[in-house]
């Protein structure tokens, strides 16, 4: 048991021997790598090598990260995976980049931009992969994953949702008022309350909020999983970290968005009835006929499939910022910052392109 290093003609030869499991001597370690750092050329062997440790890999791993040109002989094929696995990691700190020319920072923009746009291809390709396992039972999914991302996306988010639909259906009611009172027009307050809530400003609030709360939290607990090696553990265990850490993230909130819109609804309708009752002399129950007259099925409908659309948009914004974050705490905080603007920026364009869909079908 034990490690064996001679270094011969700037040719160096390391044996790992026996249980490295009792090797303790950081010292002998020390001393075998400044040695090696004088080598041109260094061999691992580890054909005596009976059963290894942490304490194994990192030792081969030091060796290769501080010298060049090594060959690993005869090793078990878990000990290599290890270190491979490893020397893949960039743990190089944050450097604040220096500032260049105009053309020089232009050129490394568009290339990140391209970097960034073929990441996004590989993210979503990956998660079709595992819906699709999802949808054949064949995705490896923990029961507590689901249960822990329904309840977190659903009656968790419920208040605060309400809340902001509530204060928007009320300003909504106010700023409408103030143009409708001109021509004593007051009781069509509820007309367009109800309208503009149940068709789209109900399920833009409830993405808003969620973009803030559930995106950032998303991409801030992923890459956080990433900083502290959780996803290579996953990796190294041969799970897919899109089953495990994407799928009940992605499906809990595509579900849970247009329940939580149907209450942003509702919210908004009675903040608008706040208002007409408080500040324009309308009584409830006018209120809520005119509401129920300006109700339809189709505006419903199109709010409840937006959210649904939203839901998908913040947590494949959350998700892809989170595996593609670095390994420091600065990336974790750059990621989640740039899912809530990406996920709020796509919902943006989203509503404007199904807006201009669903107005050239005439729905």
């Amino acid at each position: 048991m034990g490690l064996k290093f001679c270094n011969k003609d700037k040719t160096a030869l390391v044996e790992l021997e026996g249980d490295m499991r009792r090797f303790d001597n950081p010292k002998l370690a020390q001393r075998m790598l400044a040695c090696l750092r004088s080598s041109e050329k260094v061999e691992v062997r580890a054909a005596n090598l009976t059963d290894w440790d942490s304490t194994t890999a990192a030792i081969v791993y030091k060796i290769m990260r501080k010298v060049k040109g090594v060959k690993l002989v005869d090793f078990p094929q878990g000990l290599a995976n290890t270190v491979h696995l490893a020397l893949k990691i960039d743990r190089k700190p944050y450097i604040a980049k220096p500032d260049d020319d105009f053309f020089a920072n232009l050129g490394e923009d568009l290339i990140e931009r391209w970097q960034g746009l073929r990441r996004a291809l590989v993210f979503m390709r990956r998660t079709a992969v595992s819906f699709w396992r999802l949808l054949s039972a064949r995705a490896v999914i923990r029961s507590a994953d689901w249960i822990e991302a329904l309840a977190d996306n659903g009656y968790r988010a419920l208040g605060i949702v309400m809340l902001a639909s509530f204060m928007t259906g009320l300003i909504l009611a106010f700023v409408g008022a103030l143009q409708l009172r001109l021509f004593g027009a007051q009781v069509y307050i509820a007309s367009l309350v109800t309208i503009a809530m149940v068709r789209i400003m109900g399920a833009i609030m409830m993405g808003i909020i969620m973009a803030g709360r559930t995106g950032a939290q998303m991409a801030a607990v992923i890459g956080s999983m990433k900083v502290n090696e959780e996803l290579d553990a996953l990796q190294t265990f041969g799970l897919e970290a899109g089953d495990i850490v994407v799928m009940p993230r992605l499906v809990s909130l595509a579900l849970s968005c247009p329940f939580l819109t149907i209450f942003a609804d509702l919210a908004g309708i009675v903040g608008g009835m706040l208002a007409a009752v408080a500040m324009f002399d309308i009584s409830p129950a006018q209120y809520l006929l005119y509401a129920k007259q300006a109700f339809a099925m189709r505006d419903f409908i199109i709010g409840v499939v937006h959210g649904g659309i939203y839901g998908i948009i913040i947590a494949a914004c959350g998700c892809y910022f989170g595996i593609n974050c670095g390994r420091d705490a600065r990336s974790v905080g750059d990621a989640a910052t740039k899912a809530v603007v990406s996920a709020i920026v796509i919902m943006i364009v989203a509503t404007g392109a199904l807006t201009w869909i669903i107005e050239g079908i005439g729905i």
